[in-house]
């Protein structure tokens, strides 16, 4: 008996193997976005990903705010590891929803200016 097909083994299956943007990057995973809304998709720098949030980020069961100038939609990311033949979704659990606000929203909330307490 030989080894399984790695075409044949989900990407759920490899995990372990790609926990955080580090590790994806280390082993020289391709990770594209991909707009649910317009449908645009896009090259992940994971490089780039780890030098800007840190190499211990994931990017399982995430999402975020399109690129595309004037898209309302939010990116799933995407994932091929060498050796297969196509990307597949990184969700490795899909009753855990992403809720957090986006890195634009995030900063606008910080800019905003405190209100002024009511006088009473």
């Amino acid at each position: 008996m030989g080894s399984r097909n790695p075409d044949r083994v989900g990407i759920r299956e490899r995990f372990h193997l790609g926990r955080t943007v580090g590790d994806m990057a280390r082993q020289r995973w391709e990770v594209i976005s991909r707009c649910d809304t317009c449908g645009l998709m896009m090259l992940a720098d994971l490089k780039l990903i780890a030098f800007v949030r840190g190499p211990n980020v994931s990017l399982w069961n995430r999402k975020a705010r399109c690129r595309r100038l004037l898209c309302p939609g939010y990116v799933t990311f995407w994932a091929k590891v060498p050796g297969m033949a196509g990307h597949d979704p990184l969700i490795i659990d899909t009753r855990v929803p992403d809720v957090r606000p986006g890195w634009v929203e995030r900063r606008l909330a910080a800019r905003a200016p405190a209100g002024k307490p009511k006088d009473g």
